[in-house]
């Protein structure tokens, strides 16, 4: 039986167009050469994915999580950044949660390469977004928005993500 975390959907964003013609096709180009994203991508276009979820992250905060209060005291925040591939015959359920020292507390997933498109869905939040490349998803990287990844067309998703974390001291 799956639990359900309805009141949670509206906690999963999707940014349509998120990525412009040139960053998308530099990504893609450093995802496909099959080296650690982390350690390949290009300066330039990590400023540019930092200024993306930048300008989108406050707005995410201040209208969609809920108002917690952070305790700071010996806490620093940094971002992470990894790349994942979902087949078309894949049938798992992920989540994007951290391992470590960090907590991530908000994913930003941007679509670099698929098919046509790609179908995103979140089961126990009864939501299904339909996504290409360039456009991006954010929602919080917990196992209550695990979700299931579809290509639609031939090929694979490709993905790379982008978190907001918390390290603890």
């Amino acid at each position: 039986m799956t639990q359900e975390y309805q009141y949670l959907s509206e906690y999963i964003i999707k940014l349509d167009g998120a990525l412009n013609k040139e960053l998308l096709a530099s990504l893609t180009r450093t995802f496909e050469a099959g080296r650690d994203i982390a350690e390949h991508i290009q300066e330039v276009d990590l400023i540019a994915l930092a200024e993306i979820q930048s300008s989108h992250y406050q707005n995410y905060s201040t209208d969609v999580m809920p108002n917690i209060v952070f305790n700071d005291e010996g806490n620093k925040y940094s971002l992470e950044l990894d790349a994942i591939e979902y087949n078309t015959d894949e049938k798992r359920l992920c989540d994007l949660g951290g391992k470590g020292r960090s907590q991530r507390f908000v994913a930003f997933m941007f679509i670099v390469g698929s098919g046509e498109s790609a179908e995103f869905r979140f089961p126990s939040q009864n939501v299904i977004n339909n996504c290409k490349s360039g456009d991006a998803l954010i929602f919080p990287p917990y196992f209550s928005h695990r979700f299931a990844v579809s290509p639609l067309g031939t090929g694979s998703v490709k993905t790379i993500n982008l978190y907001c974390c918390m390290q603890y001291q």
